[in-house]
């Protein structure tokens, strides 16, 4: 919970990174926290890793959802809900929220899916192609904390730092030292920039800050 609470406080800093490296340790110390599950989402999407924060997303709502489903006797009838806690209720509502705004920023809308392939029950969603990660850049910028403005020596120094801080050979984690690396290889090269800067615009991904 307090590693939760941090990641919120780094995330109104705009410490995304951060924030995502305490959300990550509290997930594997409490994977049924779904409080911390909900601000990776967040963390997620904030920094434009999309198809982590529906599935984030996803995890939260089907979670609270089951809590809240009441069951059915031998009869077949249904058994009274249980009575849900606030809180439950509450976070159950800020995922749905969060599936929203994806939607939102996406422009296309995640359904409900009701029945699989071979006729079984899910309550899963259908993600939209357009919604998939692949041909929609990541916010490369927010990622390791800088901007459009950022010179190219302030740009490096960014990347030492957090290739430093996040590095699992000092503690830190694969995937967000994968991701700080991504943001290098792009941002770094003045092509690559160029051309994350188009597919953003063609794809309708939010304009880098």
């Amino acid at each position: 919970m307090l590693l939760s609470n941090r990641a919120a406080a780094r995330g109104l800093a705009d410490r995304c990174m951060d924030a995502l490296s305490d959300c990550e340790r509290c997930v594997e110390l409490a994977p049924t926290y779904w409080r911390g599950v909900k601000r990776r989402a967040d963390c997620h999407a904030a920094l434009g890793v999309w198809d982590k924060s529906i599935e984030d997303f996803q995890m939260v709502m089907k979670n609270c959802e089951t809590e809240v489903k009441p069951a059915s006797d031998a009869a077949g009838s249904e058994a009274p809900a249980p009575a849900v806690d606030e809180q439950t209720a509450k976070l159950l509502a800020q995922a749905a929220a969060g599936l929203k705004s994806v939607e939102k920023v996406s422009g296309a809308p995640i359904s409900r899916q009701r029945t699989s392939a071979d006729g079984a029950s899910n309550d899963g969603f259908v993600c939209p192609p357009q919604l998939k990660q692949e041909g929609r850049p990541k916010d490369y910028y927010r990622i390791l904390g800088t901007s459009k403005s950022t010179s190219e020596t302030e740009l490096r120094l960014a990347y030492r730092i957090l290739s430093l801080r996040h590095h699992p050979d000092r503690g830190g984690r694969t995937a967000l030292s994968d991701l700080v690396n991504e943001a290098y290889v792009v941002l770094g090269n003045r092509e690559r920039r160029q051309q994350c800067a188009s597919l953003r615009t063609a794809t309708g991904a939010p304009l880098e800050r």
